[in-house]
């Protein structure tokens, strides 16, 4: 629209400056017609503008345009000699304007409107129908018969060969703009088809520089790092990632393992692939990384190591029992009545003791070999852990603990706790975490027994005040035979993680304060309605 008010005002112009009058001025036919259209082609501007500001029926609006160039170029013929006017070619810049515009259905009805008035203006002056401007020569406007049909022949063959050609190049600026349209919908597509790959990734992708430094991170990275890209952007990415710098620089891929790092610091196992990202030519741009948080797989590791122990567990299990436990009641028996006889001493007597105490212990051995070996089938009933808690306790306080001067206290909640477990399961799982508390505190100490109800989980908790649990100890807290106690047999708290995830709950390790541990045992929730729920995530 600028375009078009800047050419109409020059022409104008041009027509007014060329067809000027000295002595009329201003006031002659033909200078007030070129300053009315002047004026109407200001005003039409202003229209056609609103009118795009509107956002309303833009093929109108060109339409529009369209009309008022030929009633404009018409008024332009008029005053600079009808059918012999030079500026008759505007009709065909105007049909050139329509192709490219509004496209070949456009051009015909352009063509056709233009070559109306074409005629019309020349055939009517040269009639006399239509009054030429009376301060212009009559001359330019009475042309012969001979003359009129030239010029008219001549001008409509142009127009004509115009508006064939308009029609080919629309035609060719359509097929040009359709496959225009196709390839960037089509790289739109395919645009937002990598976005989408990259970002429904459940693994993390990021891109480095040359220089090692992170340029972009999806958003599966992003929740595994702990931070948006914004936050990690140009920062090395072996800040985070385990990778070698030389890796970086590399041209070949490679992959590994390590221990990652978050925004907060916290670490965790991770495992990434490393390879060159190029340029189409060939250039290298940086390194594309893809990493995954291993936490699960190490988890899945260390449960098939657990069963594997087992495994072997059960196997030795099966001969222990074979071998020791028929020898143990022969000996037990034997020792009893050594023991049970007259005349034997006082000292001869304790030893007697000692031995049955230590025959009582490999018999316990045995036992929970046995149990752990080859566990029975569990239950999977609803279970309220309050009265068991409370009857274990009371059973463990009147036992060893009250000997040692310990406290076994337990905080209920008065609400049933109904979880999805397994009544005699539970009894050992809560008996082997008293007993294991009740060997860490010290005398005099306290033990405290929790049960808490949380949406998804309920918790039972055994809190110590002994000297807790350190880090190295807390890998190999519940593998068979790690103890550490001097009279321990390190199968007490395997078997509590193997009752546990039976159940499809979690054990979980927490320090206590001011000393001391936590053990918390996680079991799934029942509703009301007796129905197990489904943990959405783990603890």
């Amino acid at each position: 629209m600028g375009g078009r008010l800047v050419v109409a005002s020059l022409l104008l112009g041009g027509v007014l400056f060329a067809t000027w009058d000295p002595g009329r001025g201003f006031g002659g036919f033909t200078a007030s017609l070129l300053l009315s259209l002047i004026g109407a082609t200001f005003l039409a501007s202003v229209v056609f503008g609103l009118w795009a500001s509107s956002e309303r029926s833009p093929t109108m609006l060109v339409t529009a345009q369209i009309g008022w160039d030929l009633a404009l170029a018409t008024g332009l013929i008029y005053c600079t000699g009808g059918a012999g006017s030079a500026l008759s070619a505007l009709y065909e810049i105007i049909v050139l304007v329509a192709a490219l515009t509004l496209g070949p259905r456009a051009i015909t009805a352009t063509a056709t409107g233009a070559l109306l008035l074409y005629t019309a203006v020349g055939v009517s002056l040269s009639t006399g129908w239509l009054p030429p401007p009376p301060d212009q020569m009559p001359r330019l406007y009475l042309l012969a018969t001979t003359d009129l049909g030239f010029a008219l022949l001549s001008n409509v063959l142009g127009l004509l060969l115009v508006t064939g050609l308009a029609g080919g190049l629309a035609q060719r600026l359509r097929r040009a703009g359709g496959e225009l349209r196709r390839a960037q919908e089509s790289a739109a597509h395919y645009a937002q088809l990598a976005d989408d790959i990259v970002r429904s990734l459940s693994s993390g992708l990021a891109t480095t520089d040359t220089e090692g430094a992170i340029r972009t991170l999806n958003p599966a990275g992003e929740r595994m790092l702990g931070g948006a890209t914004e936050a990690w952007a140009g920062r090395p990415a072996t800040d985070f990632l385990p990778v070698p710098e030389d890796t970086l620089a590399s041209t070949l891929p490679d992959r590994g393992e390590g221990e990652g790092r978050r925004l907060d610091g916290s670490r965790f196992p991770l495992g990434f692939t490393a390879s060159p990202l190029r340029a189409p030519d060939g250039t290298p741009t940086g390194t594309l990384l893809s990493f995954r948080d291993l936490t699960d797989i190490r988890e899945l590791q260390a449960r098939a190591e657990r069963a594997r122990q087992l495994a072997l567990l059960g196997q030795l299990a099966a001969g222990v029992a074979h071998e020791i436990r028929n020898p143990l009641s022969s000996i037990s028996g034997s020792v009893q009545m050594v023991k049970d006889a007259s005349g034997l001493a006082d000292e001869d007597r304790r030893l007697m003791a000692i031995v049955l105490r230590e025959v009582e212990r490999l018999d316990h051995l045995v036992r929970a070999m046995l149990t752990a070996g080859k566990p029975r089938a569990l239950r999977r009933d609803e279970l309220d852990l309050r009265p068991l808690a409370r009857e274990i306790a009371t059973v463990a306080a009147r036992g060893g603990a009250e000997a040692r001067g310990i406290r076994i206290e337990t905080t209920l909640p008065t609400q049933p706790t109904r979880c999805w477990g397994d009544d005699d399961a539970m009894r050992q799982v809560i008996w082997n975490l008293l007993d294991n508390a009740i060997g860490a505190s010290p005398d005099g100490g306290q033990i405290e027994i929790r049960v808490e109800a949380h949406d998804e989980w309920v918790w039972l908790e055994v809190e110590d005040q002994g000297e807790g649990i350190t880090p190295a100890a807390r890998d190999s807290l519940f593998d068979f035979f790690a103890s550490g106690r001097a009279y321990g047999i390190g199968i007490g708290m395997a078997l509590v993680r193997q009752i546990v995830d039976r159940l499809n709950g979690r054990v979980v390790l927490a320090d206590a304060r001011p000393t001391g541990a936590i053990v918390r045992v996680l079991l799934p929730r029942v509703t009301a309605e007796g129905t197990p729920v489904e943990p959405a995530s783990a603890p």
